[in-house]
């Protein structure tokens, strides 16, 4: 999507949602791009053969407004894209088209960007930022660090931004299945959801959130109390807060 102000000065930027295995699209038609559906989308349908298809409406305020925007499909097979390489299972003989792994798609990606900047290069010298959120914060450094190696490098790249980041799971910030409930409670303590006191009692009676894998087996206990507490927060004080974790 070309800047809408001044596509040849502008910044390109690139999105990355994340996942694995979310489409961009999402962030484009939903946080951040030029257009969006709504309820009209569907009553102003548009004709397309024996079918139709939702309107599209212009957003007011979105990323293109000042710099021309990438919305990529990654990794391979995600959203719309596809691929047309894989695995070939020996036994069976079935093959998998489209496998991936994070120095995989960050070599992907990056072989997207120099097409792109070859195609069209009237944008190459423009200053460029990569961004994106969730498990971009994963995919946004690796394609950065196949940038920066890169010894005939010429994408002009200048910034990264990263929202709601997950930065890998030895660090404690990109969960899956039970150790989700760690950091669920490290993230209501560092947004105030709920108190020192409280936070204390659970360091005491389940361990320390901050350190990877050290909650037992109370911490089902614990995660149901404290989504318990979020659900009623608005109408709790801070003494029906602390009287849950004391039940614990």
């Amino acid at each position: 999507m070309e800047s809408e102000s001044d596509p040849e000065n502008d910044p390109v930027g690139l999105w990355l949602n994340g996942g694995p295995g979310s489409s961009s699209l999402i962030g484009m038609m939903t946080e951040n791009g030029p257009f969006m559906t709504n309820d009209d989308s569907l009553r102003e349908a548009l004709p397309y053969g024996n079918h139709s298809v939702p309107r599209l409406f212009h957003r007011d305020y979105h990323w293109a407004k000042s710099a021309s925007y990438i919305w990529l499909e990654s990794p391979a097979g995600v959203g719309f894209s596809y691929c047309d390489y894989g695995i070939m299972n020996k036994t069976t003989g079935a093959k998998y088209p489209c496998t991936a792994n994070d120095t995989s798609t960050a070599q992907d990606n990056h072989a997207v960007l120099k097409a792109f900047f070859k195609g069209f290069p009237e944008f190459a010298q423009n200053d460029f930022f990569i961004t994106g959120e969730s498990y971009a914060g994963i995919y946004i450094p690796t394609l950065a660090e196949q940038i920066m190696l890169d010894h005939e490098n010429k994408i002009n790249l200048k910034g990264l931004a990263i929202g709601n980041g997950c930065w890998g799971s030895a660090v404690g910030l990109c969960s899956f299945g039970s150790d989700m409930d760690r950091v669920w409670q490290q993230f209501l303590y560092g947004h105030n959801a709920i108190t020192p006191v409280a936070y204390k009692k659970i360091v005491k009676a389940c361990g320390d959130p901050s350190l990877n894998g050290v909650l037992h087996r109370h911490h089902r206990r614990l995660t149901t109390a404290i989504r318990h507490m979020v659900h009623h927060r608005t109408q709790t004080d801070a003494g029906h807060e602390l009287r849950l974790f004391m039940a614990l």
